[in-house]
C-alpha cells in the first residue's frame, strides 16, 4: 500500500505538477506549531496542486486519502488515473453501481 507522499509523487512526476502558492499557505505562519504537528491536530493535511490541465487538491485525513478537481474535472480525473495506472502500482476495478441503491 502506498501512502499519501508516494502518490503526490507519482503525481508531482507524471503530470508534472507544481504546488499552487496562490491557494496554499503556511499555516505555521500564525502558529508556534510546526506542519507535522499542524496535520495531526486537524486530522487532514490539504495540498493544492497545479499542471497544464487543470488544478487538483490532495486531501490526507486519518480516514483515507481524497483527490479533488474542483475545474476541468472530468479531464483532471482522467490524468491521474492515467498516471496512477501507469505506474504499475494501481489498478482499476470496475463498480456496478446499481447494487449500492
Amino acid at each position: 500500500m502506498l501512502d499519501a507522499y508516494d502518490i503526490q509523487e507519482i503525481l508531482v512526476k507524471g503530470l508534472k505538477a507544481e504546488p499552487d502558492q496562490l491557494k496554499s499557505f503556511d499555516p505555521t505562519q500564525y502558529s508556534s506549531f510546526d506542519i507535522a504537528t499542524m496535520a495531526v491536530a486537524a486530522d487532514e493535511f490539504l495540498t493544492f496542486w497545479k499542471y497544464s490541465n487543470g488544478e487538483y487538491e490532495l486531501d490526507d485525513d486519518i480516514w483515507a486519502f481524497f483527490i479533488h478537481a474542483p475545474k476541468n474535472n472530468r479531464q483532471v480525473i482522467s490524468d491521474i488515473e492515467g498516471v496512477l495506472l501507469a505506474s504499475g502500482k494501481f489498478i482499476k476495478e470496475e463498480v456496478d453501481f446499481s447494487q449500492y441503491k
